[in-house]
């Protein structure tokens, strides 16, 4: 599964080189992927992370992940 987060700098200076981690402490979805580089990002600005997340076969139905 892959998860797209768009993340914003609410701050008033620009980003130079920004970073998001995911990570879950459910042992059912493994976060396979779990570190995105942002890049640049103006002040006020968008940058789109992906993450890659492994869901198991014998995972709990009806149950949510904390990410």
């Amino acid at each position: 599964l892959d998860l797209q987060v768009t993340l914003r700098n609410n701050g008033a200076n620009a980003v130079s080189s920004g970073a998001a981690v995911l990570s879950s402490p459910a042992v059912w979805a493994a976060v396979q992927s779990g570190t995105a580089s942002l890049g640049a990002v103006a002040a006020g600005g968008t940058a789109v992370a992906t993450f890659r997340v492994a869901v198991a076969a014998d995972a709990p139905g009806g149950d949510s992940a904390a990410l």
